[in-house]
């Protein structure tokens, strides 16, 4: 169930592209409950969990699919503020 939350599919890229498009508004309009908004949007947490769990488990493959997908997701977060 971690992994499938980890997951980099379709649903959880635009999941993520919203999010980021919602913060995007929110800091634009200086509205600090539309940025809490995009955070429950977003769909970070999946690999965040990934990541702690890959880690105390000791699975390696766990992790460095959370850390991969983390960093991916930082990515498109901070182009989308960009552009």
């Amino acid at each position: 169930r971690i992994m499938a939350g980890a997951a980099l599919t379709f649903d959880y890229c635009m999941m993520l592209l919203v999010a980021s498009l919602i913060a995007v508004a929110g800091l634009a309009t200086d509205s600090s409950v539309i940025v809490v908004a995009s955070m429950l949007v977003s769909p970070i947490m999946g690999p965040v969990l990934a990541l702690s769990f890959g880690w105390t488990l000791k699975d390696w493959n766990m992790f460095k699919m959370g850390m991969k997908n983390e960093l991916f997701s930082l990515l498109v977060c901070v182009t989308c503020g960009f552009v």
